[in-house]
């Protein structure tokens, strides 16, 4: 579904503004960069090296950050209600560690589409990085967004500074894209200093970036914050164990040069996987003590159906056969892997283990 998200000339607003024409994101040296982008994130969090002439920003951009950006829209989509909880007057939004921008691209797009009346009201749009090169991009980018009729109203600005230094910065969405796994340590001090009401938080998922995103999950649960995504209880510790971390995945969609690009670079894996959070200050609409968060694909076995589920205290399997299945917890097959389930009547504790049985008089709804 994400596939359609992308304008159907998203290639022709990215290359003019790389200063690429179609075919350019197969040469030899844009395949170097994005073997040296790989590189650096497999020696693990904190060593990435951006200034490296290797560190091709049109690589980037290219295949990057256009896989990157349905990663915010799984989120989005299944956390819809944060639009209706932003005021009734101006707002802005701040991508800090913007890059070339992907996630305020990816934001306006979803705005566009599925939040209409939130996008009229969004006066300002802000992109923070440390690196000129990659501001001077993101306005690049940013020029013929500029001229779109949704767009129009937008003031678009880019500051050149650290992320730790842009935390108060006022609005009301602050997202973090790909800059929490890429910092120095993994203190999480900086969560006192947010001033925004909507916090997402979008990484890289791999169990090392997992691990240091937890801080952060304890110190905003701490400092009062609620959790929208992907916990639907977030008042214990993750129950994730030591050899496991939440993340999902996004199918590598049907963009024809990033097809193009795959294939050159023997990229044979369709899936990318990511970490995410999203944060607000108001309660989330769902009913904690019913909501399960799908963390894997359905599988079956013996006619039966198993998948994760996690509510933010216990993580376990979860199976319906085929003998208890009936239209009422059919959903629980139909979901996809990051929704959210509501399990009526509440699984008493007892119930809770390392794989539970739902039952015939269970329902279960999928909750938007």
């Amino acid at each position: 579904a994400a596939v359609t998200r992308f304008p159907a000339d998203w290639q022709d607003i990215l290359f003019p503004a790389l200063g690429m024409n179609p075919g350019d994101e197969v040469r030899p040296e844009l395949l170097d960069a994005l073997d040296h982008f790989s590189r650096q994130w497999l020696a693990g969090p904190g060593r990435f090296d951006y200034t490296a002439k290797a560190a091709d920003p049109r690589a980037y951009t290219c295949f990057f950050s256009t896989i990157n950006m349905p990663k915010l829209w799984a989120m989005l989509d299944r956390t819809p209600w944060l639009t209706t909880g932003l005021p009734d007057t101006d707002w802005g939004l701040t991508e800090l560690g913007c890059g070339p921008g992907t996630f305020l691209w990816a934001t306006l797009i979803w705005l566009e589409q599925h939040a209409p009346d939130a996008l009229a009201r969004l006066t300002t749009v802000t992109g923070v990085d440390r690196l000129p090169r990659w501001l001077d991009l993101a306005q690049r980018l940013a020029a013929p967004l500029r001229t779109r009729r949704p767009f129009r109203h937008i003031d678009f600005r880019f500051v050149k500074a650290d992320w730790r230094e842009q935390l108060r910065r006022p609005g009301d969405w602050l997202i973090f894209g790909n800059v929490l796994n890429e910092a120095p340590t993994d203190d999480a001090a900086w969560v006192r200093c947010v001033e925004a009401r909507t916090v997402l938080v979008i990484e890289p998922g791999t169990q090392a970036v997992f691990a240091r995103l937890l801080p952060v999950r304890d110190a905003m649960r701490q400092a009062a914050w609620h959790v929208h995504f992907p916990c639907p209880r977030a008042d214990t510790p993750c129950p994730m164990t030591a050899g496991n971390w939440c993340h999902f995945c996004v199918n590598r969609f049907q963009v024809p040069f990033v097809q193009r690009i795959a294939a050159k670079a023997a990229r044979l894996n369709p899936r990318h996987n990511f970490c995410a959070f999203a944060f607000s200050r108001q309660p989330p609409p769902f009913e904690p003590a019913v909501s399960w968060r799908c963390l894997s694909h359905l599988r079956r076995a013996n006619r039966s159906g198993i998948r994760w589920l996690c509510d933010g205290t216990h993580l376990g399997e979860a199976l319906l056969n085929r003998h208890e299945r009936t239209p009422a917890n059919r959903p629980f097959l139909e979901a996809d892997w990051g929704d959210l389930l509501a399990i009526r009547p509440p699984r008493p504790p007892a119930a809770h283990g390392p794989r539970t049985r739902l039952n015939h008089d269970e329902t279960v709804t999928i909750v938007r």
